[in-house]
């Protein structure tokens, strides 16, 4: 993963960047920075070394704080090396099987439209990976949100059954007495 920028005249010319698998981004390319174990952000790739992105309002640039859920947050536009910041990226088109991604001027076109706009942030129902996959595809979908789901259900489900199986045990307690 690099960054190489060539100067001339004291100003860049060319920037070059590559992911962690050795490939350049390319308009309308959607871009996974991993922060941490846990969670991944999600940006657009529009060019020029820029992608806009989704995150909490008032945050520093390059920042991608995950907003409590129902906070207004801020589309914005900044370099792609700022909002990596040091993590590792990857370009990760994970829907162009399911979906067909639409039409790459009209997916940098509807990002550069929505910098500065407000949205309404929801970590389950829609984060910066339904952004950024709307924007792609023109459908909101987030495989970390799903799966944050799915864990959850897979604790309740087995809590309940923890609990089933007690209350049996104290049934079956009662019913010897």
């Amino acid at each position: 993963m690099s960054f190489i920028s060539f100067r001339a005249l004291g100003r860049d010319i060319v920037e070059r960047f590559t992911d962690m698998d050795g490939k350049e981004p390319k308009p309308g390319d959607l871009i996974q920075v991993f922060r941490g174990i846990l969670y991944k952000h999600w940006a657009v790739y529009v060019g020029l070394g820029n992608v806009v992105h989704f995150g909490a309002d008032g945050s520093a640039p390059g920042s991608s704080l995950v907003p409590a859920s129902g906070q207004k947050s801020g589309v914005v536009m900044e370099k792609l090396k700022d909002v990596v910041n040091g993590d590792k990226w990857k370009i990760n088109n994970y829907l162009d099987k399911k979906y067909k991604p639409r039409c790459t001027n009209e997916i940098v076109k509807d990002a550069c439209k929505l910098v500065g706009s407000g949205l309404e942030y929801d970590v389950l129902n829609y984060n910066c990976e339904h952004f950024a996959t709307e924007l792609r595809y023109g459908k909101p979908e987030s495989r970390q949100a799903y799966e944050a789901r799915a864990g959850f259900l897979e604790g309740v489900l087995e809590a309940t059954g923890a609990i089933i199986a007690v209350a049996a045990v104290a049934v079956i307690g009662i019913m010897k007495s």
